[in-house]
């Protein structure tokens, strides 16, 4: 490993596979060094790494794509019958129609438009003026431009030439929330709207019989690319590329859980007849692209880029999932408190009331939302976290999640709520898994029926608790908001961030040469190991050295010190497994940023992706304490129910007791 620099433990057997597989000598492959061409890191790379999903789906649909382009070539030349009545039945009631998606702009709505556009012969639009990185991407790399705002095109916004407005096809919606908003204004907007192509619930009820193409597929794209099969129609090798980048993006490569069949014979086709070899590498730079872009716009935007709100009949709750997809889960963790003091913002701007200019002319407390929620979500590695801004969304998201770990979401973070503590900021799903056996990544699929189950099961004793007016720090935080309003730099909309910053957390903020915040050690990692003997429940970032007394064969490992033994739990997820080699019976180990887990009732030391894990020389003295298993002890909890008033359960205290021996 040190030779090649990708971080791989090679023993001999594997040394000797690899000369083999290589076509190289021994000798040469142990000479490998950092200067390698790219070329052959890039080689060995392709044959360390398992086929993904996308490998897969080609290697599983390849002779049935080859032989469907050679139909295709055929047909294209003698068109069969049901192509004619495909084209005068189903594409003429379409014919100059306006193609849109939904507000929050996405690649998929984008995509869509502009390949349901060219199906059809209308025109493509784009539903607002920004759009995200990844966007901007695939377009670039495509070569194909961007479609015009709905709200500046004749026939789209604003009447044409003739004085009239064309009919509107929506694509990847069907809330009117989600509509453009020039589409809205128009009191009889639902009287233009003549088709739907989608993959999501219907959420309208239509007034007249329109042309629908609901399917419940991964990506709206995949059902552009079967229209043009369906039809016997050729599709340009651009517009197969922007398909893939669509379907590629929409189903996190293939492996969110919204992924069906159809998406994976989607991409197999799209990238034969769009000529693209390495479609894993496509993947990784629209997911770098988009992640670059989210990161710049900063955290206002990073909160409302992508999100869409929701509420369950008979509650009266109204909350907000925002999904943040990137490719480094810590980077975006580093706004966390800006994240934080934003959605507490976005909370309270619900309520705004704004006449057709968009000018603020009131708010309604009644229309603010009640939770924020954010996931930020890694789509290399499968996993999920939660943002939490407030109690509110802490109270529901531990029952929406209950095997999930809360755990600060930075070091040194403040906590926005007296009824939240810092420990609490976050909430971890690392390799959690859903019923069906799939880690939780997909809004749709996951997050929303979760929350929604949660919401629908709480005693409506409780829903005054979490609908009642905020506290000081709203007052507050909307005193900031007035006192200095946002400008737009005709970027982004720019707050006084430090006056926000103060409203919510009663204190400007520290900066790392802020003397209080050196002197703070709660702010920084331990400096010094922690003895074993004194871990306690809920302890975070803890430092230990210590020795591995025990491994045995099911995977249970004992570590120890001085002053006694603890067993170590890993978390499921991929970024925890890949720890384990670490773990040699008799070898010193320094463990970082490890927490204190509580499994029913006992103490054991939670080993995550966040932890870091080094060898370490121990002293010649160091002897450990066997005798003394602080794994054995039985933490004892005291719960109270908190209330203020025979009708309205605040929640729920634990406190912990003295750790007693068993």
């Amino acid at each position: 490993s040190e030779s090649t620099g990708f971080g791989i433990m090679v023993n001999g057997e594997t040394r000797a596979w690899l000369a083999e597989t290589l076509g190289l000598h021994s000798k040469k492959l142990a000479s490998l060094s950092r200067k390698t061409t790219e070329e052959a890191h890039s080689h060995l790379r392709s044959l360390l790494e398992t086929e993904t999903e996308l490998d897969l789906a080609q290697h599983e649909h390849s002779a049935t794509v080859d032989a469907l382009l050679a139909k295709l070539q055929q047909n294209a030349q003698q068109p069969q019958c049901e192509a004619l009545l495909e084209d005068y039945f189903v594409r003429q009631p379409l014919k100059d129609a306006v193609f849109v998606g939904h507000v929050n702009t996405d690649l998929d709505s984008i995509a869509g438009a502009i390949g349901a556009a060219e199906f059809f012969g209308g025109i493509a639009c784009r539903s607002e003026e920004k759009f995200n990185g990844e966007i901007e991407y695939a377009l670039e790399w495509t070569k194909i431009p961007i479609p015009p705002v709905f709200a500046e095109t004749p026939g789209a916004g604003i009447p044409d030439s003739e004085g009239k407005l064309r009919g509107v096809c929506l694509v990847d919606h069907t809330e009117p929330k989600q509509m453009p908003k020039a589409l809205l204004k128009d009191k009889a907007y639902l009287d233009r709207v003549i088709g739907v192509v989608d993959h999501h619930a219907l959420a309208t009820t239509f007034n007249k019989p329109i042309f629908l193409d609901v399917r419940p597929w991964g990506s709206m794209s995949t059902i552009v690319a079967h229209m043009f099969i369906r039809a016997n129609r050729p599709i340009s090798k651009e517009l197969c590329r922007l398909l893939l980048c669509a379907i590629l993006s929409d189903t996190l490569n293939l492996k969110s859980v919204t992924t069906t069949r159809a998406d994976r014979f989607a991409v197999a086709m799209l990238a034969k007849f769009g000529d693209v070899r390495e479609v894993n590498a496509l993947a990784e730079r629209l997911f770098k692209a988009k992640m670059s872009w989210i990161i710049g716009l900063g955290a206002y935007e990073m909160v409302r880029g992508d999100q869409k709100e929701f509420g369950v009949e008979g509650s009266p709750v109204k909350w907000s999932i925002s999904v943040l997809e990137v490719t480094c889960i810590p980077t975006v963790l580093e706004f966390a408190e800006d994240l934080m003091i934003h959605l507490r913002v976005f909370r309270y701007q619900k309520g705004d009331i704004k006449d057709d200019d968009g000018k603020l002319v009131g708010h309604d407390p009644k229309k603010e939302l009640h939770c924020a929620f954010l996931f930020v979500v890694d789509t290399v590695q499968l996993e999920s976290v939660l943002l939490v801004a407030g109690s509110r969304e802490k109270f529901i998201a531990e029952r929406a999640f209950p095997a999930g770990r809360f755990r600060a979401a930075k070091k040194g973070i403040k906590s926005p709520s007296s009824r939240l503590e810092p420990h609490e900021t976050l909430l971890d799903l690392e390799g959690l898994r859903d019923s069906s056996g799939e880690p939780y990544v997909s809004r749709k699929a996951q997050f929303l029926p979760c929350i929604t189950e949660a919401v629908s099961a709480l005693d409506p004793a409780l829903h005054e608790f979490l609908t009642k007016p905020s506290g000081n720090t709203t007052r507050e935080l909307v005193n900031a908001l007035i006192a200095e309003k946002p400008v737009h730099d005709s970027v982004r909309l720019v707050f006084n961030e430090a006056s926000l910053y103060k409203a919510v957390f009663g204190a400007p903020r520290r900066t790392k040469s802020d003397p209080e915040l050196i002197a703070d050690s709660s702010h920084r990692p331990q400096e010094e190991p922690k003895a074993v003997n004194d871990l306690e429940p809920n302890m975070e970032g803890v430092y230990l050295n210590v020795k591995v007394m025990r491994v045995d064969n099911d995977g249970s490992i004992w570590l120890g010190d001085q002053t006694g033994v603890v067993k170590a739990v890993f978390a499921s997820g991929t970024g925890a497994a890949e720890k384990k080699p670490y773990f040699v019976k008799d070898c010193g180990l320094s463990i970082r940023n490890a927490h204190v887990k509580i499994i029913r009732g006992h103490l054991y030391l939670g080993i995550d992706r966040w932890v870091s894990v080094d060898p370490a020389e121990l002293p010649a003295e160091f002897k450990v304490h066997v005798t003394n298993d602080v794994s054995t002890r039985l933490t004892v909890r005291k719960t109270f129910a908190v209330s203020d008033g025979p009708h309205n359960m605040l929640g729920v205290l634990e406190e912990e007791d003295e750790p007693i021996i068993v």
